[in-house]
């Protein structure tokens, strides 16, 4: 099987004794055995082992976040960890059986546990795997998949000589030689605009870009293109693509309006104005007052 990686391909490591943790972060075995500060009312204290964040089992059960695993095996039970010591997303989420292979507590149906590792090892984000029978994409089986040609290509999307596939799923009727991705979530090929697996309607190829966030690393979540914009892939009706700017993550704005998670909130553009702090958005026109993302929404 083929394995490239285009973005974090040197592996980023820390040592678990250096983390910080916090009250009601995972389990605890202090006068009772609790999960986030929720006493686990099945736990036999006297054999209760903490196996990693997640993961924990006592003589009688297994546990993922303080919850039953049902019919697991207790006495092969064991979280996978490749590399004790070092952060790896999604690596301790994993765990198996004699029996089965378990993704955040779930049995991955269909996986051998006999045959079953990660497909990406040089990336910290353990997210693909594969055994005999399946690959996998964080427990789900990318079904048809060819595991002579699959190849990862930017982490969510991949692709063998039949298909291209965002999570497990494939993208329908793409162009597979035009085919590329533009950030996590957004691609295109000679024809379409995808967001996730989906084509963006009407969305026009040739002038389709993203408008940055600069105090976010990651925000595409508004796009534009000559003629419409866009939030997570679906067409703001009315916004204006010339002057729509982004205020700070969720929040932005054109000549016409103010736009919260690319919904309009019909202000009076003229008089309305707004500050920031964080994700606190609060602001005033000659109407009304609003407040969004400040633990509450007034208007």
């Amino acid at each position: 099987m083929k394995k490239t990686i285009l973005f974090f391909i040197m592996l980023f490591t820390v040592n678990l004794a250096n983390i910080i943790t916090f009250d009601c972060a995972s389990y605890e075995k202090k006068d009772v055995v609790s999960f986030k500060c929720s006493k686990m009312e099945e736990a036999d204290k006297e054999t209760f082992e903490i196996l990693s964040l997640e993961y924990a089992k006592d003589k009688n059960n297994v546990y993922y976040e303080g919850k039953i695993i049902k019919n697991a095996d207790l006495k092969t039970f064991e979280v996978i960890k490749e590399n004790p010591g070092k952060i790896l997303l999604n690596e301790e989420q994993y765990a198996h059986d004699k029996n089965r292979v378990y993704f955040s507590g779930e049995e991955i149906i269909g996986s051998d546990p006999k045959t079953f590792q990660f497909l990406d090892k040089s990336t910290i984000y353990r997210a693909y795997t594969y055994d005999k029978n399946n690959i996998y994409y964080l427990g789900k089986a990318i079904k048809g998949a060819d595991k002579k040609t699959f190849e990862i290509f930017y982490f969510k999307y991949s692709k063998d000589k039949n298909n291209i596939y965002y999570y497990e799923k494939a993208i329908k009727n793409v162009d597979k030689e035009t085919f590329e991705a533009l950030t996590f979530d957004y691609a295109k090929d000679k024809n379409n605009i995808y967001y996730m697996n989906e084509v963006i309607e009407n969305a026009d190829i040739k002038t389709f870009d993203f408008l940055k966030d600069e105090k976010s690393l990651f925000e595409d979540r508004y796009t534009y293109d000559k003629n419409r914009v866009y939030y997570e892939g679906k067409e703001i009706i009315g916004a204006d693509p010339v002057s729509f700017q982004i205020l700070r993550s969720e929040y932005a704005k054109d000549k016409n309006d103010v736009y919260f998670s690319g919904q309009k909130l019909n202000v009076d553009i003229e008089t309305f104005e707004y500050t920031l702090e964080g994700k606190c958005f609060r602001g005033k026109d000659k109407n009304s007052t609003y407040e969004y993302g400040c633990g509450k929404i007034l208007r």
